[in-house]
């Protein structure tokens, strides 16, 4: 089995530019938003999932377990992380069959995952995506803190926490992006193609086989174009929230 989205009709895709220039071209301009119902039904709740349990878990944490203060945003991230992404991995499998223009309707597509491997199915992927979200909510909470408690220390980022987080944030997303993007790459391939059986390692391990280490990177300038202002904004706005309802 060949670790690459199947499809003998589509050309070879060079780079970023070039993908939006196809889209475009076959799909039109709603071709670049196609999974935009499920991506926003996916965003909501698993955005406020991620970010009250996270705000929970590294209060809490730290105050039962003041010894492990330190280590509490990679714990709590973690933590936070897996509890958001098992409870919306049916809407990510939707997310991401759309977008590869599979099916076009939700409920169509949930319908036929169910009937062709059964429930198990909905959570295709979500191995991938476990393994590609829980280190990068570790790698990407650590950092955050860390860099955040270093810009309150600059005089030119003093008494601005807006800007101390949009920074800090958008620095941390990009890091945490790129070491996980290989999980991103596996997860990918494993929602888009519903009949492999390969575990996360055996996907790896056959897309270097295949393609060599490289192939463990694509897509990372699009996701790190993505994530990084997604994170700067999403935190900003996390922190302005916590200043106006007055929540430490």
């Amino acid at each position: 089995m060949q670790c690459s989205i199947p499809s003998a009709s589509r050309r070879h895709l060079h780079g970023t530019a070039d993908a939006l220039r196809y889209v475009f071209r076959t799909e039109g301009l709603r071709g670049l938003f196609a999974g935009l119902p499920p991506t926003l039904m996916l965003a909501i709740p698993s955005t406020v999932l991620y970010y009250t349990s996270y705000d929970h878990l590294v209060h809490e944490g730290a105050r039962l377990f003041p010894e492990l203060a330190p280590l509490m945003p990679l714990l709590a991230g973690s933590s936070a992380r897996i509890v958001a992404a098992t409870v919306v991995s049916p809407l990510e499998l939707v997310r991401t069959r759309m977008q590869n223009g599979v099916e076009k309707n939700m409920v169509s597509i949930l319908r036929k995952a169910v009937q062709d491997n059964g429930v198990r199915s909905l959570t295709r992927g979500l191995q991938a995506t476990l393994a590609r979200d829980v280190p990068f909510s570790a790698i990407y909470w650590t950092c955050y803190e860390q860099l955040k408690a270093r810009l309150m220390d600059r005089p030119e980022f003093d008494q601005r926490p807006v800007h101390q987080a949009f920074c800090a944030g958008a620095a941390a997303g990009m890091l945490a992006a790129t070491v996980t993007t290989p999980f991103d790459v596996v997860k990918t391939l494993q929602q888009v193609d519903g009949s492999m059986q390969l575990s996360t390692s055996q996907v790896l391990r056959r897309l270097v086989a295949t393609h060599g280490v490289a192939a463990l990177m694509t897509g990372l300038t699009p996701r790190i174009a993505k994530i990084v202002p997604s994170c700067a904004i999403m935190i900003s706005t996390y922190e302005v929230g916590k200043m106006y309802l007055g929540v430490a």
